[in-house]
Parts: structure tokens; C-alpha cells; sequence
């Protein structure tokens, strides 16, 4: 195998808003997505933390990314966000109080996402191989950053160009 090409991308929000994860866990119609071999889609492979790794005809029995997404900022940061919002009024700021929605549509707290790209969609590693990167790149992840930085969810896409 010839070398492989790797690019890494990493954001929260583009010229449309924040990221939406409907992307990550394909819950939209690929065939309307130019980039994504609809037949491969099969190969998929999804986690989130609180239901682990599945394949992509095991993902629709799960809730969404973005409705996992939701679940845990509500878990991790419900209590914080109801405790500030009565501070702000009490103080007489009502006006600044949020809800987990305001969090997740804001660009600056919202999930980030990172994008690693191996090869094509012709020449790249094996499955195997991939998994065995996710799986050392998340132990990495947690040994540097500790668990006050969350991993939430990860797509592993076999189907895109």
C-alpha cells in the first residue's frame, strides 16, 4: 500500500452555525450527499459514551447523536445551568438565563468536533486498523486530559470520498 494521506479538522461552528451531529450518525437520507457511497454506509461504525460501540444497522435502535448530545449536557451540566439562572435572577438578570438548547446552539460551549481523515475512499487502512486508532487516540485523550474533558460521541465513516 502506497503512503496514505491523513488531514485533521476541528471546529464548532462554519458560515451555517454550530456543527449538527445528524452527519456523524447519519440519521439523514445519504442519498442526498454527494460525498458519501450510500451502499458502504453498512460499514459504519458509531459510539457515545453512554451506550458504547455499534454498528451502523445496530445505531437506529439508539437515540441520535444529537439527542445524546442533549442528554449529556443536560446530565453534566443541568444542575449548573439551573443554579445560575436563578443567581441571574435573583440578581435581576433574568435576561441571561439559558437552557441546555441556548448551550448546544452556541458556538463558543457547544460540542467540538474533529474530523481525522485516512486515505480514500479506494486506498485506506483497514477497519481493524482504524478502530485500533480510535481506541488508542481516545486512551491518549483521557490520559492528557483527564475526565473534565468529555469524549461524547465518534462516527468511524467507511462510506465517504
Amino acid at each position: 500500500m502506497q503512503k496514505q494521506r491523513v488531514s485533521r479538522h476541528n471546529g464548532r461552528a462554519g458560515k451555517h452555525g454550530v456543527y449538527n451531529p445528524r452527519h456523524n450518525d447519519r440519521s439523514f437520507d445519504v442519498k442526498n450527499a454527494e460525498n458519501i457511497a450510500g451502499e458502504r454506509t453498512r460499514l459504519n461504525l458509531y459510539w457515545d459514551c453512554a451506550n458504547g460501540l455499534r454498528t451502523h444497522e445496530e445505531n437506529s435502535r439508539f437515540p441520535t447523536f444529537t439527542q445524546h448530545e442533549r442528554n449529556e449536557y443536560e446530565r453534566r451540566y443541568g444542575a449548573f445551568v439551573a443554579g445560575q439562572n436563578q443567581r441571574n435572577t435573583k440578581a435581576g438578570h433574568a435576561k441571561r438565563n439559558r437552557t441546555i438548547d441556548d448551550l448546544l446552539g452556541d458556538a463558543r460551549i457547544c460540542p467540538e468536533e474533529t474530523i481525522y481523515q485516512f486515505g480514500t475512499l479506494d486506498e485506506h487502512a483497514s477497519v481493524e486498523d482504524l478502530v485500533l486508532v480510535v481506541t488508542e487516540f481516545m486512551s491518549e485523550f483521557h490520559e492528557r486530559f483527564g475526565t473534565h474533558v468529555h469524549l461524547l460521541d465518534w462516527a468511524l465513516h467507511l462510506d465517504e470520498s
